[in-house]
């Protein structure tokens, strides 16, 4: 979710879109989705458990409040990790580290703002047999 952005600076910067780049948006791109995919997973699971007794609205506040803080927490553990590679002596190393950095803080946070909203906008034509 937030890795074009991420494109987008780097390519704004002027930085060429080498080796240790193309690599990480490989995996990057990976990573990033799976904060949407558990997301929305565990949604359709709280929805399932409530049968309906729920608000689609409050599913996702649950959704964002208890599953949505472990995906923050990952982000965070995992940034942390990765950016020790920016104090690396190879440019490379700093690249890789400042762009996993970046893309697992952006990608998480867009995950639990984003996601809500589309599903939010999107209800109906996702719902069309009504929530089950």
């Amino acid at each position: 979710m937030g890795d074009s952005r991420i494109y987008g600076v780097i390519g704004f910067t002027g930085k060429d879109f080498d080796m240790p780049i193309s690599v990480m948006s490989c995996l990057s791109l990976g990573m990033a989705v799976d904060f949407a995919i558990h997301f929305v997973g565990r949604l359709k699971q709280r929805l399932a458990e409530m049968q309906g007794k729920e608000p689609l609205a409050d599913a996702m506040l649950w959704t964002a409040a208890r599953p949505g803080k472990g995906i923050m927490r990952n982000a965070v553990l995992f940034a942390a990790s990765f950016a020790v590679m920016m104090f690396a002596p190879l440019t490379p190393y700093i690249t890789v580290g400042a762009f996993i950095v970046s893309m697992m803080l952006l990608s998480a946070i867009m995950t639990i703002i984003y996601v809500p909203a589309l599903i939010t906008l999107t209800q109906g034509w996702l719902f069309k047999g009504g929530l089950k």
